[in-house]
């Protein structure tokens, strides 16, 4: 009876985890913008070709970032440059813990800064010299 109970609750457990895990999942290959699914990958890859946008990094490091850093520049870009990070997951429906991962990352790679901005910080994307 013991072992029944136990198998049971492990089966629980596994399921929760694959709901999480399919959850995470669907969230990161269509993150919401501003309440709307955000159009298909290559849509959007289109449409930021035909943009006259000035990156901050070259053609092969663009191939390179992934979705999340691709949309955080854009987002980025689309606001002169800067923005509050507090501001982030509501223009990008990321989590909180998510954007300082993502910011985090491009900061590694040299290509936005942040500065302290009152109880938060302002990213900034750096100038391609």
């Amino acid at each position: 009876m013991g072992i029944v109970i136990l198998l049971a609750r492990l089966l629980i457990v596994a399921i929760i985890f694959l709901y999480r895990y399919i959850k995470q999942q669907r969230q990161s290959k269509t993150p919401l913008v501003n309440g709307k699914e955000e159009e298909s990958i290559d849509r959007q890859e289109k449409e930021n070709k035909e943009k006259p946008i000035a990156l901050p990094t070259s053609s092969a490091q663009w191939e390179i970032l992934g979705i999340e850093e691709k949309l955080i520049i854009n987002v980025l870009l689309d606001n002169q440059g800067n923005v509050l990070q507090k501001d982030l997951p509501q223009k990008t429906n990321y989590s909180k813990s998510t954007i300082t991962r993502i910011l985090s990352r491009l900061e590694e790679q040299d290509l936005i800064y942040r500065t302290p901005a009152g109880r938060g910080y302002r990213a900034f994307v750096r100038e391609k010299n």
